[in-house]
């Protein structure tokens, strides 16, 4: 019976850290909230612990816009900001955006465009060193839109801790 107690004591032991280490995503909205967890996760960091996920906040999506000459190709548009760790925002050239296989980079203001053939995309953003959003933009094209989508990507707080050898 001694042993049982042990065993049941150690499986609740164990269940109980993979239910704290266990926890989901986290999204980050600005750098308040950053900056704070960012020191909890210098105090706590292990490389043998599976780390939980970092996402900045949701994009901006404007209602398509329909053109008179349905003709043409469509085109996804927008701007990449960055939110620094000071609260500024700036453009972010060299993001990349993503749709299915297409790609572009913004250029250096933090514009893109993108032509797109009619069909569904799932849209995404990102850029090294910045928070991307946690869900992918669902987005259908038909033909002759002009789709506005921003991003506002949060730079990293993440202190780099653990260096490979």
């Amino acid at each position: 019976m001694q042993y049982f107690h042990q065993a049941l004591g150690l499986f609740t032991l164990i269940l109980c850290g993979c239910l704290v280490s266990c926890k989901g995503p986290i999204v980050i909205q600005d750098c308040l909230q950053a900056q704070k967890l960012a020191a909890d996760y210098a105090k706590s960091y292990s490389p043998h612990h599976m780390q939980r996920g970092w996402y900045g906040p949701p994009p901006v999506v404007s209602p398509p816009l329909r053109r008179a000459h349905l003709q043409q190709q469509a085109i996804l548009l927008g701007h990449v900001d960055r939110l620094g760790s000071d609260g500024t925002v700036s453009p972010q050239p060299g993001a990349r955006v993503f749709a299915r296989q297409q790609f572009t980079d913004t250029d250096s203001h933090g514009n893109y465009t993108l032509p797109l053939a009619t069909g569904t995309y799932t849209l995404r953003c990102g850029a090294v060193g910045l928070l991307v959003p946690q869900e992918p933009v669902a987005l259908h094209v038909r033909p002759g839109d002009s789709i506005r989508i921003n991003f506002l990507l949060l730079v990293d707080p993440r202190p780099i801790i653990h260096q490979m050898p």
